[in-house]
């Protein structure tokens, strides 16, 4: 419940991944692998969709020529893969090739095949795996924030060049008079602008250093710096998905209050995907409502972890974080949607300084909470009741 707190932030999604309430999703169509195909063998050419890369490879020939329709001229094709997972080879038409001629595709294009296959289903599983590895990249609380210095983006003057005098200017004094004083005072201009853009990049450089030593004091001192450093912190995260911070700082910068707005065990992947041993085909699978679950019991803790983490990164007072995480669930007495605080901590920076940073790998982020004063109600397989979360100071 944001409302608590006059602070919002919000977490753009990242270079992670993106839920929907579908799972992840499978695209049909031609995703990146094409090729071409003939009497004398064929070509093929694969390509990040998006980025504009491509390469083109010669493929073998074919072991032995046939007088065939099929493959009278060469041919371009494309390799779908459909929601089901299966597989299918058309033409630039998108109607699917001859039998014959997917057997020449297949024979000429094997490894391709199945590194396109393979690629897909990294694809699809990349989804559940970021979520597995959120709270990988929670900072340490001795790795403060640091200075970014805006930079300079005003352009050197360019250089003046004169105008030359040439045949006429030699000939006629009045035309070569001009032409002088004309340089002479385009000169001027440029050392003119020259010298003030030198003195507006040293004035730059000293707001710069100003802004640095402000920074460095305020995150001690200031309050109101504290909490713009930690609203930029938050808000330039790699995420996974759109989520809604809202916070408070109290006691000069030494006690924070942190609300967070979680995904629905409905927005968690529910697929995995794998290259079928026979054939063209991906693997589909759906999981089970329990691992569901229990990735999404993971995921919560891990997004506390991290948004904890990142705050007493920012600052270096803070000797205290209350966080608590709220879900939109239906009400079952009215069916109307309420929020629910699923898990609610108190950490210190004690507590927190007793966790390895540089090894993450082998923290068991649900276990980590129960160091810390914690309310939760959870099942062994993710099942959430609803609890008070932990009160902040009164301001009245």
């Amino acid at each position: 419940m944001g409302f608590r707190f006059r602070r919002r932030v919000k977490i753009a999604p990242g270079v992670g991944f993106n839920l929907s309430k579908r799972g992840v999703g499978i695209s049909a169509g031609p995703r990146g692998l094409q090729m071409g195909v003939g009497p004398r063998g064929g070509h093929f050419s694969v390509g990040a969709p998006g980025t504009g890369l491509s390469f083109r490879k010669d493929a073998i020939k074919h072991r032995r020529r046939e007088r065939n329709d099929d493959l009278s001229e060469s041919t371009t094709v494309a390799v779908q893969l459909k929601s089901d997972g299966t597989v299918t080879i058309v033409d630039a038409d998108g109607k699917p090739l001859p039998p014959k001629l997917v057997k020449v595709v297949r024979d000429n294009h094997g490894d391709e095949l199945q590194a396109f296959l393979e690629q897909q289903c990294s694809e699809l599983n990349a989804g559940a795996e970021a979520i597995a590895r959120v709270h990988l990249s929670t900072p340490g609380p001795d790795d403060p924030a640091r200075y970014e210095p805006r930079p300079f983006d005003v352009a050197r003057p360019e250089p003046f060049v004169p105008e030359s005098l040439g045949i006429l200017g030699w000939l006629l004094p009045g035309r070569r008079s001009r032409i002088r004083a004309e340089n002479e005072a385009g000169r001027q201009a440029w050392t003119d602008s020259l010298e003030q853009w030198e003195a507006d990049r040293k004035r730059h450089e000293q707001d710069e250093a100003r802004r640095e030593v402000a920074l460095e004091e305020g995150l001690r001192s200031d309050q109101e710096v504290m909490e713009n450093v930690l609203e930029e912190r938050l808000s330039s995260l790699a995420w996974p998905r759109e989520t809604i911070v809202s916070f408070e700082l109290h006691d000069e910068g030494r006690s924070a209050f942190l609300d967070v707005d979680l995904p629905e065990v409905e927005d968690m992947p529910d697929k995995t995907a794998s290259v079928a041993s026979r054939g063209l085909k991906v693997n589909i699978k759906n999981k089970s409502d329990t691992q569901v679950r229990k990735d999404y019991m993971h995921f919560i803790h891990a997004i506390l972890f991290r948004v904890i983490g990142e705050t007493f990164a920012t600052l270096p007072e803070l000797q205290e974080v209350v966080a608590s995480g709220y879900s939109q669930r239906p009400d079952p007495a009215t069916g109307n949607i309420r929020d629910d605080y699923l898990i609610s901590t108190r950490a210190t920076r004690t507590d927190w300084e007793a966790i390895n940073f540089r090894n993450l790998e082998a923290v068991d982020v649900i276990d980590a909470f129960d160091q810390f004063e914690l309310r939760r109600k959870m099942t062994k397989t993710g099942v959430f009741k609803p609890v008070e979360p932990l009160a902040m100071p009164d301001r009245s």
